[in-house]
């Protein structure tokens, strides 16, 4: 049997079980949560490090209805690895959980693929289990898996028009702070205590900079804010049309 049929077969026995069906038109296991949140699980190859083997790691990620495309290249842009989930949600408790990669040969495939699907149940499904609306989409998941889909909001960008659907004013001053004390404890950590501002300036600019003041634009202009509305019941149009045609129900 070949690796991916392998490892649809094993995680699609258990993840129908999560409300996640396998499409064979996107090469994903999808959920869709009250026709805004799109949820997929899928995997990623890589090299291995080992002669003989070959090696994969899990790669999921979620997005609104309102992002600019659903399709394939979107879904990659949107998803990230395990191992990097792991260390956004949870770097101090569950890091040594998973491996950067999960190597295998033909006498060890199933093996390493199901501890694979172990581990998608102990860190990814938790998390996704926390979104169930737009404004759990923000604060579970973009807040510490990628922040970047909801920056440049004046712009229309990537995901960003899920803070104007939702109405979302918030100024994530206890996010900023969050990351602000992560810096701090990898800094301390790393004897690295001399890059600590200019990391917290990354900081301020990608969270307040790039994305509060960007979305604030859009509040504060009528024009601006009519037409990104208009764009948001297109995106959702569009994507509703794409899902649709892809044999999902939505």
């Amino acid at each position: 049997m070949s690796f991916k049929n392998c490892f649809n077969n094993i995680f699609s026995k258990d993840l129908e079980k999560y409300g996640f069906l396998y499409n064979k038109k996107l090469g994903k296991h999808i959920k869709i949560i009250n026709g805004e949140i799109i949820q997929f699980i899928s995997y990623i190859k890589s090299k291995s490090t080992k002669k003989g083997y070959q090696a994969f790691n899990v790669f999921s990620g979620m997005a609104s209805i309102y992002c600019e495309s659903l399709d394939d290249e979107w879904l990659r842009n949107l998803g990230i690895d395990l191992h990097t989930m792991v260390y956004n949600v949870c770097p101090e408790e569950r890091l040594n959980i998973q491996p950067i990669d999960y190597e295998y040969n033909n006498d060890t495939m199933v093996e390493v693929i199901e501890l694979a699907l172990q581990h998608t149940k102990e860190i990814i499904l938790p998390l996704f289990d926390e979104v169930n609306d737009l404004n759990t989409y923000i604060y579970k998941y973009v807040t510490y898996c990628k922040r970047s889909c909801i920056s440049g909001a004046n712009r229309f960008n990537a995901d960003s028009l899920a803070l104007i659907v939702s109405d979302n004013h918030d100024n994530f001053n206890d996010w900023l702070q969050r990351d602000y004390d992560r810096a701090e404890n990898y800094c301390k950590k790393s004897n690295r205590l001399d890059i600590l501002d200019s990391e917290r300036e990354l900081l301020y600019r990608a969270i307040v900079t790039n994305i509060v003041e960007k979305r604030d634009e859009i509040y504060n202009d009528p024009e601006l804010y009519s037409k990104a509305i208009d764009e948001a019941k297109t995106r959702k149009a569009n994507n509703t049309f794409y899902l649709r045609e892809k044999g999902l129900i939505i």
